[in-house]
């Protein structure tokens, strides 16, 4: 069933049903990119702290063994 519909100009015409599904599917997509970067940003955030607290063992770790040595 296809029927023409005669627009003239200035007439105002709204495909709310499109424009809801499309403002749904943006707002997830926003989501998904909020949800991405925080979990990037807490990843690297854990890493980091992973890395001094390994860097602080490290250091004091050679730090006695150098405090061993002298004695």
């Amino acid at each position: 069933m296809s029927s023409n519909i005669d627009i003239q100009p200035g007439t105002e015409v709204a495909f709310t049903p499109t424009s809801q599904a499309i403002t749904v599917q943006q707002q997830q997509l926003e989501l998904k990119m909020t949800a991405l970067f925080f979990g990037i940003f807490h990843s690297g955030s854990m890493l980091l702290i992973v890395v001094f607290v390994s860097l602080a063992n490290a250091t004091s770790f050679i730090g006695r063994k150098a405090q061993h040595l002298k004695k």
